[in-house]
């Protein structure tokens, strides 16, 4: 759902939320979460992005939590921002094991006492993003009853949610997941590979398939305070990247564990994973608002009105809502 590859990514990412009455299930749609930035990224060392996916043009990306969050599926078509829109993949992933912060050993009096990061009423946020790394929750002495890895903070924006009214603690209502299943494929695969290779050369690139796994990564994160309209919620920081309603996962492909197990090749301290995912949440409803404002800062390009126009079609088609243009 990228025209224009979401006009290189100027919509921040939609998820418009249509209840289903007799199955409780949500479901949503999403476009990239930041102008020029994306929806799924593979990340170098020091987390920099080799590759970054968008929703391919005129596609509608998916997202469906079912019932009471027991698990959250992202399904759609994605190409590289820098690369032809008919090499793309698609996504079809589920993240379960559902659980709340209750588990989570950064939230725990322990690991706040461990580091001075306040209590698990008043925690200190900058503590808890420094401290909460795969050394310290996977370390049995510190973490001996084997909490899951979360709630991960990032860019500072833990801090930010609370400086702007959030609730203390910020993450009191975030869902989380410790398990993915599902599928990569696509003409896009070699190019998301071969990202992959530039940071990790030991994996077998012939493999053009990544299904997801999360094991030794923080557990997937989402929330909203409105899932019904995202734009008068906010997600506290739960995607890393801002104070929108959202999502992040952190994970890599099931295919390429035994080779990251034996490699050496990354920096001491790295923390081992091969992609992100990072989504905001707002109303389907307000894609082509955010294109008109595109266009008005853009009038050099008055073609994009038309693949506004397009967009428009493409969301009725798929039912993804009722539009009133």
């Amino acid at each position: 759902m990228a025209i224009r590859s979401l006009i290189s990514g100027v919509i921040t990412v939609a998820l418009i939320a249509m209840v289903n009455a007799s199955s409780s299930t949500i479901e949503l749609c999403a476009v990239p979460y930041s102008p020029s930035q994306h929806l799924l990224v593979t990340t170098g060392k020091n987390a920099k992005p080799t590759s970054k996916w968008i929703p391919a043009p005129n596609t509608v990306f998916r997202v469906t939590f079912e019932e009471n969050f027991t698990s959250v599926t992202l399904s759609g078509e994605l190409r590289e921002r820098n690369s032809p829109a008919s090499d793309t993949i698609i996504m079809d992933y589920t993240f379960f094991e559902n659980h709340g912060v209750d588990t989570c050993f950064c939230a725990d009096q322990t690991f706040l006492t461990e580091f001075n990061a306040g209590t698990e009423e008043k925690p200190l946020y900058f503590r808890v993003q420094q401290n909460c790394n795969f050394n310290n929750v996977y370390n049995p002495v510190l973490n001996p009853e084997g909490l899951d890895y979360c709630p991960f903070c990032e860019t500072g924006q833990c801090g930010i949610a609370r400086a702007n009214g959030g609730p203390m603690p910020i993450w009191t209502e975030w869902q989380f997941y410790s398990a993915a299943e599902g599928t990569l494929s696509g003409d896009g695969m070699p190019i998301f590979r071969d990202a992959i290779a530039e940071t990790f050369p030991v994996i077998d690139e012939s493999i053009l398939a990544c299904d997801p796994n999360l094991r030794n990564q923080p557990s997937a994160q989402i929330f909203c305070t409105n899932y019904t309209d995202p734009n008068s919620g906010s997600g506290y920081g739960v995607n890393g990247k801002n104070q929108k309603c959202g999502m992040a996962v952190w994970f890599n492909c099931d295919e390429d564990l035994d080779a990251l197990d034996s490699t050496t090749t990354v920096p001491p301290g790295f923390i081992k994973h091969e992609a992100d995912i990072n989504l905001n949440l707002v109303p389907c409803d307000e894609i082509c608002d955010d294109f008109e404002l595109y266009l008005s800062a853009a009038p050099e390009q008055p073609e994009l009105e038309a693949e506004c126009d397009a967009l428009k079609d493409v969301l009725v088609a798929n039912d993804c809502i009722s539009l009133a243009f």
